[in-house]
């Protein structure tokens, strides 16, 4: 007979191991490739099986939050607003840890800043640092996946979508104080990436369902 009770497996997600690595670990670090235009991860050989010193790790951090913002640069748009669509994106228990986790606590409540600045910071030590604990990779892909997710649904020109992400994003770090309604802040409104005057065809608003309850009628 089945047991009808007992612990139910981890999602594949959220495991937390350590991983032997067979090599030692390169030193990752995120770069903007103009060519594919994309955010690309580089790997660096290295004898050091980790960063030993603060100042190798703040480099790599340095250097990737440099990737992102020249990436995001090329948008018409701020690269505040496509790092909140980042944080709508990651944000959320489904996503592998450091970043998600129980329903009740995931990883994410971990952020407890209060800038831009600071949550771009927080989404790239995070992922590096469990790089560095033998956790593996896979929090450095998804974060990179993510970066050029945001960008690649602002090309897409799906402004509610992005609206909507983002202010889940806001929301979601903190950063967003609750009021009736909800405004896009200024300096963060959409932009079209290519002149409307350059289109063709006829652009319309579909019809979304199953937004937040966070999103208003003033979006």
């Amino acid at each position: 007979m089945k047991p009808t009770t007992g612990a139910r497996r981890p999602s594949a997600a959220h495991k937390d191991r350590i991983q032997l690595y067979k090599t030692p670990p390169s030193h990752l670090k995120l770069v903007h490739d103009r060519v594919s235009r994309k955010l690309v991860v580089s790997a660096t050989p290295s004898q050091e099986q980790q960063p030993q010193q603060h100042t190798n790790a703040s480099h790599i951090l340095a250097e990737s939050s440099s990737a992102v913002r020249s990436f995001f640069n090329t948008a018409h748009v701020s690269p505040n607003r496509l790092i909140y669509i980042t944080a709508g994106l990651i944000f959320k228990p489904s996503s592998p840890l450091p970043f998600g986790g129980h329903k009740s606590r995931p990883g994410y409540l971990d952020y407890t800043g209060t800038t831009v600045e600071s949550l771009l910071e927080y989404i790239l030590s995070a992922s590096f640092k469990r790089y560095w604990s033998y956790r593996g990779r896979e929090a450095i892909d998804f974060v990179t996946e993510n970066l050029n997710d945001a960008m690649k649904l602002h090309i897409e020109q799906d402004r509610d979508l992005l609206n909507e992400l983002m202010l889940v994003g806001i929301k979601r770090v903190g950063h967003y104080v609750g009021a009736k309604g909800v405004l896009i802040p200024a300096g963060l409104e959409h932009v079209d990436q290519v002149d409307s005057q350059t289109r063709t065809g006829v652009t319309f608003t579909p019809r979304r369902r199953g937004v937040p309850p966070i999103l208003g009628k003033q979006i």
